[in-house]
């Protein structure tokens, strides 16, 4: 009950932090930056990360729906043999919190594990945006190596800097 009590007040507070977040967002953009030019691409970037967060909460959210439609039947009941070789085909699931959507799909376009329905997605995706598919591959990589590249620095003290022992005060 714990997991249903959260995802209502998550629910509800984001709905309300939506609403304030955007109206001030694109007043700020508007009052903010002066050039139409800048305050386009700050209000396009601020749209598109919005649809990037979007994405992966459905990605979560519809996790069971869309393993059952957009995953090949006989490929969700059991591994199967390819041809008989010892080739296994592993179809990538749906519901991993750092994924989107596109990526997922794009994953298993390349594994040639999507259903009918599956690949109607993928064709729709690349039409409405020119390699799309390929485009999430690509920015899912590139986020997977600037997470790494945060971890493996997060440990390096930068030149420069002074750090202070708050605790030795206590």
């Amino acid at each position: 009950m714990k997991g249903l009590f959260l995802f209502i007040i998550s629910v509800l507070a984001t709905t309300i932090v939506f609403s304030i977040s955007t109206g001030f967002s694109l007043i700020y953009y508007v009052f903010h930056f002066w050039k139409l030019k800048t305050i386009y691409k700050k209000i396009d970037k601020y749209f598109y990360d919005m649809a990037h967060s979007v994405d992966q909460f459905a990605n979560v959210n519809l996790q069971n729906l869309l393993n059952h439609i957009m995953i090949k039947k006989e490929l969700r009941k059991s591994t199967q043999l390819l041809k008989g070789r010892n080739i296994y085909i592993a179809y990538h699931k749906f519901g991993d919190v750092d994924d989107t959507l596109s990526y997922i799909i794009a994953e298993n376009a390349l594994r040639c594990t999507l259903s009918k329905f599956g690949n109607f997605w993928a064709k729709f995706l690349n039409f409405v945006d020119r390699n799309h598919l390929r485009k999430a591959i690509s920015n899912k990589i590139n986020q997977d190596r600037l997470a790494r590249e945060r971890l493996e620095n997060k440990w390096k003290a930068p030149r420069y800097k002074v750090y202070v022992d708050y605790f030795s005060r206590i």
